[in-house]
């Protein structure tokens, strides 16, 4: 290998390591954290949204996903088949925020390297959890190009 051969490869490597990286930085980074809370002497979840990228995330929707029924292996197989998808929650519900009250919160914008909380009160909970199997939640946020992000199970210890 001549000296040219080699300064070419790492011009190579270089532009490709940097194409990955611009692609990677350029694509929003949302991350979704909910928690117990206390505030202004109501216990309840406090929904953290943060935006880890480098530019404003603009934020059209927040749902709360909650367990309604239990799904056996042969439905999970069949709404496979005739949605052509897999589903990673089956069973699990969708609910608007805005059923509870939540008007004003979204559409709103986050800007970079920043965060929006909202409070969600025990009592807007157990409305949630009258329905659901399990007293869990899982928040998920849409942006603007309704790309969701999801936030890890939150167990709820208040009963």
């Amino acid at each position: 290998m001549s000296v040219t051969d080699i300064i070419a490869l790492y011009a190579a490597l270089l532009s490709t390591v940097v194409f990955f990286w611009q692609w990677k930085s350029s694509r929003p980074n949302i991350k979704v954290v909910v928690v117990c809370a206390l505030e202004d002497g109501q216990t309840g979840c406090h929904i953290a949204i943060q935006n880890l990228s480098s530019h404003t995330v603009h934020v059209g929707a927040v749902t709360l996903l909650y367990p309604w029924r239990k799904v056996g292996v042969m439905a999970k197989i069949k709404d496979a088949w005739v949605h052509k998808r897999l589903d990673r929650r089956p069973g699990w519900v969708l609910s608007s925020l805005r059923n509870y009250g939540f008007d004003n919160c979204f559409p709103c914008q986050v800007a970079a390297h920043n965060s929006v909380g909202i409070f969600v009160p025990q009592s807007v909970l157990e409305t949630v959890f009258f329905n659901a199997t399990r007293r869990e939640i899982i928040v998920q946020v849409q942006d603007a190009v309704w790309r969701n992000y999801c936030s890890n199970v939150f167990k709820d210890v208040a009963r």
